[in-house]
Formats: structure tokens, sequence, C-alpha cells
């Protein structure tokens, strides 16, 4: 008897080739790398929907082990236009976005960069409004 596969196994199973072919665009990466560390920040926050918000709590672990940093979700009903006085003056501004086309994201990210934050984005759509406005950028490249 043949099982039926879902999407999210298919999903997974995709997995370890996007992984290396994000490796591949090593120079972004570490471009990015060299721009953070040149940065002072005291926490991070992190901002995400969906799968992208699990791919957030994953980075928050590795972030607070590898960088001994406090890491928070960013939340989005927290957004600018409700007069949002949340200081983030001194944090690490990680968004995680496949298509980086959603208005309260991008609300959120120049809401974080008039507050002086330092940015990071990993996006799918290089051409999106989120990618263009974040510096760095680490592209996803998982083409879909």
């Amino acid at each position: 008897m043949q099982k039926h596969r879902t999407f999210m196994q298919s999903e997974a199973n995709e997995f370890p080739q996007i992984v290396e072919t994000l490796l591949k665009n090593k120079e972004a990466i570490l471009n990015a790398v060299a721009q953070i560390k040149k940065q002072e920040f005291s926490f991070v926050c992190t901002l995400g929907r969906g799968s992208s918000w699990h791919a957030c709590i994953f980075a928050k672990y590795l972030m607070e082990k590898y960088l001994g940093k406090i890491v928070s979700s960013f939340s989005l009903s927290m957004r600018p236009q409700y007069e949002n006085q949340t200081d983030l003056k001194q944090s690490l501004f990680l968004s995680i976005s496949q298509s980086g086309q959603s208005q309260d994201l991008n609300e959120c990210l120049l809401f974080a960069k008039k507050q002086e934050a330092v940015t990071l984005s990993f996006v799918n759509q290089e051409s999106s409004p989120l990618a263009k406005n974040y510096d760095p950028l680490i592209p996803i490249v998982t083409g879909k």
C-alpha cells in the first residue's frame, strides 16, 4: 500500500536543497554578518508571520545561545499607526518573510529604522518592498 505524502512532507523533503542553495549565497551572508558586527545592540526583536514566525522562533534559540542576547517577537498588532511607543533603539530588528509584500511588516520595518534599530532581513522575493527597505538582506532563494 502506497502512503499519501502531505504537502508539509514534500516541503520538509526540500529543506536540504534549500539550505544548500542558501549557503551558495555566501557573499550575502558574510556581508550581513560583517555589517551587523560593526553595530552595537542589546537585544534582538524578530518579525514574521505564519511559517516565517515559526522560523523566528527557531532563530530565537540560536541567537540566545550564540549571541547571548535576549530575543523577543515584535507584535504586528502594535503597528506604528496605533501610536506604538516601543523603544527599538538598542535592538537588532530581524525580519523573515517569504513574499516581503505585507504592508504591516513594511510599516514595522520603517518604524524600526526610524528608531535607529540595526536591521537584517531574510526574504525570498528580492524585488519586494520589504527587501528594498532592509540593509543588509539575505535572500532565501527558494525560488517559490
